[in-house]
């Protein structure tokens, strides 16, 4: 899949529209006695559209100067792929196959019923609940009315929980 993403990159800004978003993070949290974290966070999102098709592509990168603490935490300094899937959308009926978020509600601060994301235990008290976890790599298939929705979900590879 990772191969994949130059391609994606070069196909994409040929033919279509694409948003493209950096959001880099320093932070430099210290207690009494000791330095917790010394750190620079990169966000990036890639989202394109071309009719009914649309890539979406988001990642992070953390870099930890204090190499204590990214012993202790195990968050060594590296990049980590959130999402990264095609979807194609037609009014009510949309298809998405690759690493995506799944969730059974709207809830983020505990996804209900979700056996298939993992978590990043060591991102815990650290990071935003969204950067805390891992998604499955899959194919959706939704259909959405008014007052009721139908999903099916295929797995092929469930998150991984780390600590």
């Amino acid at each position: 899949m990772l191969r994949l993403i130059p391609l994606f990159l070069l196909l994409l800004t040929s033919i279509a529209r694409a948003d493209l978003v950096f959001a880099p993070r320093y932070e430099y949290i210290r207690g009494k006695e000791d330095e917790l974290a010394n750190r620079l966070i990169v966000k990036s999102k890639l989202n394109s559209n071309v009719g009914p098709f649309a890539v979406f592509i988001e990642g992070f990168g953390e870099f930890e100067a204090n190499e204590d603490q990214a012993f202790i935490r195990k968050s060594p300094s590296r990049g980590y792929l959130q999402e990264a899937y095609l979807e194609f959308k037609l009014d009510s009926f949309y298809v998405r196959v690759g690493r995506q978020a799944i969730r059974w509600s709207e809830m983020w601060s505990q996804p209900s019923l979700d056996v298939w994301s993992g978590r990043r235990w060591s991102r815990l008290f650290f990071d935003p609940f969204q950067d805390q976890l891992t998604h499955p790599t899959g194919a959706s298939f939704s259909y959405a009315r008014e007052s009721w929705s139908l999903d099916l979900v295929g797995i092929g590879e469930t998150a991984e929980t780390t600590y």
